[in-house]
């Protein structure tokens, strides 16, 4: 995920603009139609541009999909893993995560979708997707062993929820059109409240964090 991809535009933010552009465009066509029947001259016409000043920023329909992959991964590590470090309390540090968290995998739902419906499409990108996926495992894991530790939370299998939490994650990305128009934010908070009563020892009585404001 740390190759370059060529391009003839020297000026780096109208570069860095367009690319999002196309990304985004093409994100939703990939997922619409699929990626090999999504044409490049398909992706001009809905991103407003011309085929020639396409390959001006890409040489090939794959460098968008390595684009829009090493965006999300930029956006895990900015935005998502460095929970794991806060200083806060148990429940709190893991609303946090999972709002994080799930607010991104909604950020980025066209391309996650292609990338677990499609993944054997692209060489390497499967052991990408995994590595990824085993440090999200690791940080969630993290959180809850701190809880327990702490005497927070109650003692629990950890690996076994929290890969839960990330493939309550992937459910958001592959079922949501079968929750009847529920908005992100209703999706974490119940989630969230289900997570919580697992973990909570004895009687119901831990207050739930306030969500956080969508990470842009």
């Amino acid at each position: 995920m740390h190759k370059e991809i060529e391009s003839d535009i020297k000026n780096v933010q109208l570069l860095a603009e367009r690319r999002a552009i196309l990304c985004r465009v093409a994100a939703r066509l990939f997922r619409k139609k699929g990626y090999d029947r999504t044409t490049i001259p398909e992706i001009a016409q809905e991103a407003g541009m011309s085929v020639g000043s396409i390959y001006r920023y890409v040489k090939k329909k794959e460098d968008i999909i390595y684009l829009l992959y090493r965006e999300a991964v930029s956006q895990l590590e900015q935005n998502v893993y460095n929970v794991c470090a806060a200083e806060l309390p148990p429940f709190e540090k893991l609303f946090s995560f999972i709002s994080r968290y799930y607010r991104f995998i909604d950020d980025n739902r066209d391309a996650l979708h292609v990338g677990l419906r499609d993944m054997n499409l692209f060489e390497g990108f499967r052991e990408t997707l995994q590595k990824q996926e085993s440090q999200t495992l690791r940080c969630i894991e993290s959180i809850l062993q701190e809880g327990i530790e702490q005497g927070v939370f109650a003692p629990v299998r950890v690996p076994l929820l929290a890969y839960n939490i990330i493939m309550l994650g992937h459910m958001w990305v592959m079922r949501s059109y079968r929750l009847k128009g529920m908005t992100i934010d209703e999706y974490i908070a119940q989630q969230y409240d289900f997570i919580q009563r697992i973990l909570t020892p004895g009687p119901m009585g831990t207050p739930q964090p306030e969500a956080e404001e969508p990470q842009r």
